[in-house]
């Protein structure tokens, strides 16, 4: 892979960070990768090579490239902690193959700004809402790493390649956050970015990409930032090897930029009742990535994430109380929808007694089969009803 061409130019409303990514060993056309801002916020987007490599890296390891060949020096801190990354997810999947080489000059290393700036991302999910509530309730205003700039990106979930592009919707769920921001004295920065477009299939986002794709943006505006969080998905019990990882997101930082991938330590439900106490945080919580109508509702109510976000407000006595959600109830079949996989097991698993508690003995029995299944078949979709063959070696297993 050669990247080359780093630039920041004009647009309509702002300005944007470019990069011609080119091919080597994968049949695939060039393309320009980009993040942008508009007016007032183009002024902090920077030309740099470090986000250039870390939006790359993984997609050049999952294609077969030899090499990552950058025009310009790479900060050695970034560069080393990208040779762990792509070691890391190559080591979880052997199927991946050899790590590219990092071919660049050897730049000093970089320096945070002298004026700590802490960012974090914020789409209004169950994790970056509670990590923004958990920043306020640890840190003092005046803390260096109390969070002051929310990035909210199109291009991720909204937007993202096989979608359509849905500005109308992002505008709109940008509007919802605002008042959350305000409140928390935090400002919104609206970007755009194609990075999602080196996955064109969608395969590798949440097994390997999610991460470094997501935070090579954070890379295009330091300095002035100097630290950026970005939201744990799963508990320190319930930890599987996905694109986003304790043991990886923080070995893409650079001299400039430390990443901290924060709340491992709180389970799923934990964060969901904090961020339905209160009712500002509750009325924009969106978990939904389906390509729903952009003046509906912000959740579809019926896809995996929706329904797994509804019973754990059904666990709370939440449900009847999440403006966001066009349903209000749930039955045993809609937990069709709901496979469980390593990263879930965990979160469906804390439900169970809630639900009993709060007299769903229905979901709960039909989660708890579910979590047998899956210890006893794997992960992926749950098998309702054994083939033949199966019974026969089951009966055979036992004896």
């Amino acid at each position: 892979m050669r990247i080359r061409d780093l630039r920041k130019e004009p647009t309509a409303d702002g300005a944007r960070v470019a990069v011609r990514v080119e091919w080597e060993e994968a049949r695939r056309a060039p393309q320009d990768l980009f993040v942008s801002a508009p007016a007032p916020f183009d002024a902090d987007l920077v030309a740099s090579t470090s986000f250039a490599l870390a939006a790359t890296a993984v997609p050049a390891l999952r294609a077969g490239e030899r090499r990552i060949a950058l025009d310009g020096s790479v900060c050695p801190r970034l560069r080393a902690g990208v040779t762990t990354v792509l070691r890391t997810l190559a080591g979880w999947n052997p199927a991946l193959g050899p790590v590219p080489a990092i071919e660049a000059g050897e730049g000093a290393a970089t320096h945070p700004a002298e004026r700590r700036r802490t960012g974090m991302y914020l789409s209004g999910g169950v994790d970056s809402l509670d990590l923004l509530l958990e920043n306020r309730a640890t840190f003092p205003a005046d803390h260096p790493l109390s969070v002051r700039t929310a990035l909210f990106v199109h291009g991720l979930d909204i937007g993202a390649p096989r979608q359509s592009p849905r500005a109308r919707f992002y505008a709109r769920v940008r509007a919802m956050l605002e008042p959350v921001c305000a409140t928390e004295e935090v400002t919104l920065v609206p970007l755009t970015t194609n990075v999602r477009t080196l996955d064109p299939d969608g395969k590798a986002w949440a097994e390997s990409l999610f991460g470094a794709a997501t935070l090579s943006l954070a890379h295009a505006l330091s300095p002035p930032l100097t630290d950026v969080y970005i939201a744990a998905s799963a508990h320190v019990d319930g930890l599987a090897p996905a694109g986003s990882h304790p043991l990886t997101d923080p070995y893409l930082s650079s001299g400039s930029l430390t990443v901290h991938h924060e709340g491992v330590h709180r389970t799923r439900l934990e964060k969901l009742r904090r961020v339905t106490e209160r009712a500002d945080t509750r009325a924009v919580l969106r978990v939904c990535w389906q390509d729903i109508p952009e003046d509906g509702p912000v959740n579809c109510g019926r896809c995996r994430k929706c329904v797994r976000a509804m019973l754990g407000l059904e666990a709370l006595g939440r449900l009847g109380d999440a403006p966001t959600f066009p349903r209000r109830e749930l039955a045993v079949g809609d937990l069709e929808v709901c496979a469980v996989d390593d990263l879930t097991q965990h979160f469906y698993g804390e439900l169970v007694d809630p639900l009993e508690r709060r007299g769903r003995g229905d979901l709960a029995a039909a989660l708890r089969e579910r979590l047998r299944q899956f210890r006893q078949f794997g992960a992926g979709v749950v098998p309702k009803k054994p083939g033949p063959w199966r019974r026969l070696r089951r009966i055979l297993d036992r004896r």
